[in-house]
């Protein structure tokens, strides 16, 4: 569907008043029917024909009790209007409501229906929905929907950008909204939260942030997110809620610069009149449409923590997915948690039924995400209970916490077990793909998600080691460090032993041992590898060799094996290293990988590519890739690959007893080439190949 077919002039097909009219003709306090409102007055791109089934309509469902045949008439004409003008797409029911007392009623929402008959049993869902919610009984209320084409995310897409898609590629085309973000030197400046699939996947699913400033027509910022699903409209009221990204686009912005600029001079043309406004879009093949705007005040986050200094609530968390965790919550004080799926739902109010639980004075909300994406929270707020927004943070149900506010008037929470989220497996690439256990693991479980062989396994993170060492009492020793002149090694090294022993002669705290042992026992690996994922490894740093690495290690010995990779950080060689980087000891992240340990078997290759713009070179070894990796390899082959030429050529160094074969050669090629692709850099692999040609990577850094 093009753009020009969407928005061309057209005559309305005879309307039943006063049951349907066209928007302009609506008269309703709804905040939906001002904003839609505006979407034609500013002369923005936006969906048309945009029509209103009144409260008129609602009150006859209202008296007889059902769609009578002449609410069916007006419906199925209204729905004909709109498929007349958009053959090729669904016509979409949308609420309106206007009740007394709630900002932005909840309800139903469907996707585009294409079927006449359907779309006549989706308003009547609507209305069912009203009644069980006695959203009607005010006199004041006024029950609208809003009708009109429904602008699909998964509209037939073929390029990104200049890049055509696969024959089995589907990416959503983007969505999301706009505020504003005023600064210093850029009063005009706005803020966009874009991610690939409908707008509200930025509620609940990761999202690209980007700044614009209209005024210089620029770019200001960017924070790219690991966008590895989202969600994606199906058919009537129907959400695929767990759409998975084609690989190579997870880590593309959702939004192409010349896109986001253009997001930007729409959102100029509301902003110019309306300066206090959320906008949602959706881009198409053609542009992009606005498809919302709504009230938007911005908010100090402090001011949503309603506990005044000195006071605190303690207690145990409980997590709130859906309807069924509501009864959970007791007594007067409640500490709830709603994680992201709290905001995926789309039939039932489930913040608004919180906020009116029975018997509750003060409930503390942590709501997953931002104030600027999560604003249906809100309603908790104006229920007079407190939110703190937690962001991309996790907890676990009835995890006893203390909160409070804390000396910069920003609420605290404080877990009474501050270890209850050391372990962090390797699946839970969110987490890991910010960095929480380092760069290592954060690639390794980048990885493993896109189905590239990696060993599976869990992490330490690194906030939790760092707690560690500050229960140590050994930040006064790496204070030392920090202002070390790098050639005095005597000194270095003297330090450096202090804070090893330490570590070493110390166990792990209970907490956290008994974390790494329940994770071990359920993973059930006969041995584990343990690997250092901290701030080694990066663009231009490698520090390879540096910490240490351990591999058959027994699930008994894994806590304390742990404890020697904590300590290689503050080698004496490790210290000089960080300071002549310009760098300092204390702001090392340390992190921990542990996965379990693949044996070299008779006959297995262990391998090391490193990739550069013409040329591949693969290293291969009989056994373990270690040898390679630290340099004592004495009998080994050198592979090299010509991109351009696609010729090989072998170099053999000593007496190597096997070499790859080409079906080997080609599963690591194929496979090293798809990290590039990820990772958009060239790489240092290390990796091996068992004899039955299964292919296990270990490590990928960028070159």
């Amino acid at each position: 569907m093009t753009g020009p077919e969407l928005n061309k002039e057209f005559e309305p097909l005879p309307q039943t008043d006063p049951f349907v009219v066209p928007i302009e003709q609506y008269e309703s306090p709804a905040s939906r029917i001002r904003g839609f409102k505006e979407l034609l007055e500013y002369k923005l791109q936006a969906p048309n024909p945009m029509l209103v089934l009144g409260h008129t309509a609602f009150t006859q469902y209202l008296t007889h009790d059902r769609l009578t045949p002449e609410l069916q008439d007006a419906i199925g004409t209204a729905f004909d209007t709109i498929r007349l003008h958009n053959s090729t797409r669904g016509a979409y029911v949308g609420r309106a409501f206007y009740v007394p007392g709630i900002d932005n009623p909840n309800g139903p929402r469907t996707a585009g229906i294409k079927d006449k008959q359907q779309y006549i049993r989706e308003v009547k869902k609507f209305y069912q929905f009203v009644v069980t919610h006695k959203y009607h009984t005010d006199k004041d209320a006024n029950i609208a929907l809003i009708l009109h084409p429904f602008l699909s995310a998964m509209d037939t897409r073929l390029i990104y950008g200049n890049i055509e898609l696969r024959a089995n590629e589907k990416l959503p085309w983007a969505g999301g909204m706009i505020v504003p973000h005023p600064e210093p030197g850029r009063i005009r400046q706005m803020e966009i939260h874009a991610t690939f699939g409908a707008d509200e996947a930025v509620k609940s699913y990761p999202t690209d942030i980007y700044r614009v400033d209209p005024d210089r027509v620029s770019i200001t910022s960017k924070y790219i997110a690991l966008k590895d699903e989202t969600t994606v409209p199906v058919s009537g009221s129907k959400y695929d809620e767990h759409f998975k990204i084609p690989r190579r686009f997870q880590s593309e912005q959702a939004l192409a610069d010349n896109e986001i600029i253009a997001v930007a001079v729409e959102a100029t043309k509301v902003f110019t009149k309306r300066p206090a406004a959320r906008i949602e879009f959706m881009v198409q093949q053609d542009g992009v449409y606005i498809r919302e705007i709504a009230p938007w005040e911005p908010e100090d986050e402090t001011e949503l923590f309603r506990l005044r200094s000195g006071e605190s609530i303690t207690g145990p968390l409980i997590r709130v997915a859906d309807e069924s965790d509501i009864q959970r919550i007791r007594g007067p004080h409640p500490i709830v948690y709603f994680p992201p799926e709290a905001s995926r739902r789309r039939t039932t109010d489930l913040f608004t039924m919180v906020a009116h639980t029975p018997e509750v004075k003060h409930l503390m909300a942590l709501c997953s995400g931002n104030i600027t994406t999560a604003h249906a929270v809100k309603v908790i707020a104006e229920s007079g209970h407190s939110i703190i927004m937690v962001g991309p943070k996790n907890y676990p149900d009835g995890l006893t916490v203390k909160i409070y506010r804390g000396e910069d008037r920003k609420p605290v929470i404080e877990p009474l077990d501050p270890y209850f989220d050391a372990i962090i497996p390797l699946t839970e690439v969110q987490r890991l793909s910010q960095g929480e256990a380092g760069n290592k693991v954060g690639r390794l479980a980048i990885m493993k998600a896109q189905g590239i062989p990696i060993p599976d396994g869990f992490a330490i993170s690194s906030q939790s080691i760092k707690r560690y060492l500050h229960d140590l009492n050994i930040n006064r020793y790496i204070a030392l460090l920090d202002v070390a002149d790098p050639d005095n090694v005597t000194y270095i090294r003297r330090i450096a032993n202090l804070i090893q022993k330490k570590i070493l002669t110390t166990p792990l705290p209970i907490s956290l041992e008994s974390q790494i042992r329940r994770a071990t026992s359920q993973y059930k690996f006969p041995s584990y590898a343990i690997r250092s994922s901290g701030s080694e490894d990066g663009v231009g740093i490698s520090r390879a060799g540096l910490y240490k690495s351990s591999v058959d290690v027994k699930p008994e010995d894994v806590a304390g094996t742990i404890r020697e990779t904590i300590a290689s950080y503050y080698s004496a060689a490790g210290v000089i290293d960080v300071l002549k980087a310009g760098q300092l000891p204390a702001d090392i992240i340390v992190g921990v990988g542990i996965h379990e340990y693949i044996p070299a078997a008779p006959g297995t290759l262990g391998a090391v590519v490193f990739t550069y713009p013409n040329s591949i070179i693969i290293e291969t070894v009989e056994g373990s890739p270690e040898s390679l990796v630290s340099g004592t390899a004495k009998d080994f082959v050198r592979i090299t690959l010509d991109r351009k030429k696609e010729g090989v050529s072998l170099t053999v160094i000593g007496s190597p007893k096997q070499e790859m074969t080409d079906d080997m050669r080609r599963s690591v090629v194929r496979t090293v080439t798809e990290i590039e692709e990820l990772f958009k850099t060239y790489q240092d692999v290390e990796l091996m190949i068992r004899p039955d040609g299964t292919l296990w990577i270990f490590q990928a850094r960028p070159r």
